[in-house]
């Protein structure tokens, strides 16, 4: 009788903790933002975004003078909501999912937070990656720690497999992209990257660090010629 009593109580418990479970991933995770709206405000602030990364990294420095440059959570939750979209198309010939959300980015201490607001079945989910971008050996290395489905923490899980499951609520065309196959296959399996662009004026631009802290990352870069 005590047996069986137990085994109950068990039974109970688990089934408990799995719709438990379940209905975390049904949760907004409790640091997503409210919803950036694309108006005025927004579409100004993502100008002076643009504006400013386009002022660093086209300014005249000493090839030995490495140089900073500090970016805000807020300002590029701003530019995903006001350029993502258009830039896409415009660059990349992609087209922007109407049951996507827009990406929102949160900067903590030694990470990167990326979430992404999807419809399943008439309801909003959430994804979120959680990484970790490092310079390693002069290449940049994005490692990722984790992978969160609403609230639930997701031992294990990959973005690829965490896509796979969702493949009806992302376009083929979208996940077979060349840009976004990189991007999963750099989250998935940890490549790294020559973090480095060359500039009209015969410049180039080499990331050399990346810190990241509450609320904003500060990148650091060096130009020099080539």
């Amino acid at each position: 009788m005590v047996l069986a009593t137990v085994a109950m109580v068990l039974v109970v418990v688990a089934i408990a903790g799995g719709v438990t479970a379940w209905r975390l991933t049904w949760l907004k995770p409790v640091w997503w933002p409210e919803d950036v709206v694309a108006n005025e405000q927004t579409d100004a602030l993502a100008d002076r975004v643009e504006f400013r990364l386009a002022e660093e990294i086209h300014k005249v420095r000493p090839d030995t003078d490495p140089w900073r440059l500090r970016v805000k959570e807020d300002q590029v939750n701003a530019w995903l909501t006001a350029r993502l979209p258009e830039w896409l198309a415009h660059s990349e010939n992609v087209e922007w999912p109407a049951n996507l959300g827009t990406p929102r980015v949160r900067f903590v201490d030694g990470g990167v937070t990326i979430g992404l607001k999807f419809l399943d079945h008439g309801r909003h989910r959430y994804l979120v990656a959680d990484l970790e971008p490092r310079i390693l050996d002069g290449r940049l290395s994005m490692t990722l720690r984790g992978v969160s489905l609403g609230r639930l923490w997701i031992p294990g899980a990959s973005v690829h497999s965490v896509i796979e499951q969702y493949r009806d609520v992302v376009p083929e065309r979208f996940i077979n992209d060349p840009a976004v196959r990189r991007i999963l296959d750099m989250l998935a399996n940890e490549q790294r990257f020559e973090p480095s662009f060359d500039l009209t004026d015969g410049r180039r631009v080499r990331l050399m660090d990346v810190v990241s802290g509450d609320g904003e990352m500060i990148i650091e870069c060096r130009t020099t010629r080539k």
